[in-house]
């Protein structure tokens, strides 16, 4: 077990759901299950959010530039510190194995597409004076995201100089998504 995430003190970057701290796990690689050709880097983690399956969110981008999230107990079997049919203490249920009905893998959920986009709007912030969004012209953000195994999509999305609500998606639209096929991006 990483660490139990009900009974651990988790610093947040103020504002988000990420971790300050990564438990040493910032810049692991493993290689996908499903595509022994697709390696994933651990970017950063995310608190739990109430999920069906709850406990750490670990974000991470592959050798393409794809992001996906992966949930902590299927992540400690990935890495290999649980093994299938063992007993998950933090979730109270058995570690399934990859292919099983209770498995999710790495996917991800409008929860996780919203801590990613606020994330690239936290760089963005950090690189450009002007703390109002509605002043970067031209500025977009261009994403690849792995949403389920073999569900790859890109969006484009630029500032909303008419923001209804003071959210991220509120902030920022979506004028583009594609489904595309991993093997055919360089």
């Amino acid at each position: 077990m990483l660490l139990n995430p009900y009974q651990a003190d988790l610093q947040v970057v103020p504002g988000t759901r990420m971790l300050q701290e990564h438990f040493g796990l910032a810049g692991y690689q493993l290689v996908d299950p499903n595509d022994f050709s697709r390696l994933w880097t651990v970017t950063s983690l995310y608190t739990p959010v109430g999920k069906q399956l709850d406990g750490l969110r670990i974000k991470m981008v592959d050798n393409k530039r794809f992001v996906t999230f992966c949930n902590q107990r299927d992540f400690e079997v990935l890495i290999g510190i649980a093994k299938p049919g063992d007993w998950c203490i933090w979730a109270a249920q058995e570690y399934p194995g990859p292919g099983d009905n209770e498995w999710f893998g790495f996917c991800m959920d409008v929860i996780d597409q919203c801590d990613d986009l606020h994330e690239r709007e936290l760089m963005l912030y950090a690189e450009y004076s002007s703390g109002n969004i509605a002043d970067w012209n031209g500025v977009t953000i261009e994403r690849r995201l792995q949403v389920d195994p073999g569900s790859d999509l890109e969006d484009l999305w630029i500032p909303n100089s008419y923001p209804k609500e003071d959210t991220v998606y509120g902030r920022w639209l979506r004028v583009q998504r594609n489904r595309i096929e991993w093997k055919k991006v360089i």
